[in-house]
């Protein structure tokens, strides 16, 4: 059989490049058709499996501005009677410059009980509508994500792993962690779209956060082998932004298996 010629050779190439990039293209097509398939809030927060948190109340939504209100909260929700405990944390807690906080975690006891008898609660923010579709859209998939990443907060105040009621604990380690959580269930439901929106949100800006805990956290996770694992999902078209900040590309650097 001859071989082929220089000229069908550098075809060959070049045929082979179109249809790598069609296919890119494609992927990233179906990326933004799904972007407008965000599950509802309240329709994605009853389908998790949330009994193996034994300690968990619900989670709940609420309009902004109760935000951190989960007193006021649980007495609407026909829960009265809890208490918020307080916590001494280890680690920098300024402010992560503009970033929306959409949902929070916390403690609770009942008056009469003791801290070692504390539940867990989780609030999420509910944006109202602004009539911007994309704009909509956005803050639909960044509750969802937020609701995740609290999750991943109560396992970890259930477990006992780095939350301990009347004890101090670590930020970072408490972030990290939930940044594991999150991804691993993002991943396990194969919402691909969830993942973008999580890294794109919940990650890669942290890296850069005043918060020196926050910013460690991020960073650590991004290092990690789970976060390329992670990143196998995004179409490659995507991953360049995920990469760490003035570090080589994840793409260029982490081939597909």
């Amino acid at each position: 059989m001859a071989r082929p010629t220089k000229q069908q050779r550098r075809t060959r190439r070049r045929n082979k490049k179109n249809r790598q990039e069609k296919a890119k293209m494609r992927r990233l097509q179906k990326i933004l058709e799904i972007a407008h398939t965000c599950p509802a809030l309240d329709d994605f927060i009853a389908s998790l499996d949330t009994k193996e948190i034994t300690r968990l109340i619900g989670i709940f939504c609420c309009p902004p501005e109760q935000y951190l209100c989960t007193e006021r909260i649980l007495r609407e929700h026909g829960h009265p009677g809890y208490l918020c405990l307080k916590a001494e944390i280890q680690g920098d807690r300024t402010p992560c410059g503009d970033t929306k906080v959409r949902a929070w975690t916390s403690a609770v006891k009942r008056e009469c009980e003791t801290d070692d008898k504390f539940k867990i609660v989780i609030g999420v923010v509910r944006q109202p509508p602004t009539g911007d579709s994309d704009s909509d859209t956005i803050d639909r998939w960044s509750e969802v994500i937020s609701a995740v990443h609290e999750l991943g907060h109560a396992e970890d105040m259930e477990k006992g792993i780095n939350f301990r009621v009347g004890q101090a604990f670590d930020i970072a380690n408490a972030e990290y962690y939930a940044h594991q959580f999150a991804c691993r269930l993002l991943q396990e439901r194969n919402m691909v779209m969830g993942l973008v929106t999580y890294l794109s949100i919940a990650v890669c800006p942290m890296v850069r956060c005043e918060s020196q805990s926050t910013s460690d956290a991020a960073k650590r996770f991004m290092e990690s082998e789970e976060y390329r694992n992670y990143l196998r999902m995004i179409p490659k078209g995507l991953r360049r932004q995920f990469a760490m900040p003035d570090a080589p590309s994840t793409e260029e650097n982490h081939k597909d298996h």
